[in-house]
């Protein structure tokens, strides 16, 4: 029921761009632009607070030895891909350095593979879009040169996603060592490494329709889906990002229907692309589904879709 609220509100938020471009009769740009201004001046607190917390040794914005930046989030991970989305929208509409670099210093801060990872892919895509050459491959009536684009995307995503995974699996391959030296470390015996073993327990057992939306929690500590992993008392998240996560409480169905959602959704030109990879590639790169921000880039998007005043 909780997440049904949750994913209640993203729904909300996703509505108030599109009535803010209606009522007030303020443009997309504008929206942009303030959303980015406020971040900006946000991440500039948070800058500041992080060279308190790393001259008197505190914890309020960063954590660990290495001081790594998580701002208000749990840790630096999805603090870093949020970063990214913002340093991708400066570049696309706005194109103020300054604020590049106040993004960039952040992201970097947060020690984010996530948030790194996203920003190269955007890069990626802002290198198309300046070329006129490669321009014509994200255009789908190039069919071919687009099918090309696809393809690729898909390599570096799936490369990418290898790549921050890696760490996890080599933790995997030495699990039982691993548990009998730290059983009381939470960033081993919880969260991504434990979902890494669990979930796909959990995808065998109930590949259709999953578990139920948000019951990971629940049936994470059955004995046979956690195999060596010690019972927690906690309240377990997969960490997975919002693509993983479904798949493993709504099962191959749940996946499928949102995958058509954003298929039908979406138009297939530069604005739409632009706009899928904001909304889906953080859920493919760690956010979870209920994580506000997608959604509110998903509401930027209704506006071009919808509304005649962009």
């Amino acid at each position: 029921m909780v997440r049904f609220i949750e994913l209640t509100l993203c729904l909300i938020v996703a509505s108030i761009p599109y009535n803010i471009n209606r009522i007030y009769k303020i443009s997309r740009k504008r929206i942009i632009s303030i959303f980015l201004n406020v971040n900006a001046l946000f991440t500039l607190i948070v800058l500041s607070l992080f060279v308190v917390d790393y001259v008197f040794s505190t914890a309020f914005v960063s954590y660990g030895s290495t001081h790594r930046l998580r701002a208000f989030y749990v840790e630096g991970g999805p603090y870093g891909l949020y970063l990214s989305t913002l340093f991708f929208l400066e570049c696309l509409y706005c194109k103020r350095k300054v604020f590049c670099i106040i993004f960039l210093c952040a992201l970097v801060l947060s020690q984010s593979k996530a948030g790194i990872s996203s920003t190269a892919l955007y890069l990626f895509y802002i290198m198309l879009l300046k070329n006129r050459f490669l321009r014509s491959f994200i255009k789908p009536k190039n069919f071919i040169r687009f099918v090309i684009f696809i393809f690729i995307s898909f390599l570096l995503s799936g490369y990418i996603v290898y790549k921050v995974s890696q760490e996890y699996i080599e933790e995997l391959d030495n699990i039982s060592t691993s548990l009998n030296q730290r059983d009381d470390d939470p960033s081993l015996v919880m969260g991504r490494i434990a979902a890494t073993y669990i979930g796909p327990n959990i995808i065998k057992d109930n590949p259709l329709i999953g578990i139920g939306l948000g019951a990971y929690s629940l049936v994470r500590n059955d004995s046979k889906y956690r195999g060596p992993f010690p019972v927690v008392q906690a309240w377990d998240l997969t960490g997975l990002g919002g693509f993983l996560n479904l798949l493993i409480e709504n099962g191959i169905i749940g996946l499928l229907l949102f995958i058509l959602c954003i298929f039908l959704y979406f138009k297939y030109d530069v604005n739409g692309i632009t706009y899928i990879l904001l909304f889906a590639l953080p859920f493919l790169l760690g956010a979870q589904l209920y994580m506000v921000y997608p959604w509110f880039y998903l509401g930027l998007y209704s506006i071009s879709r919808y509304s005649i005043d962009e």
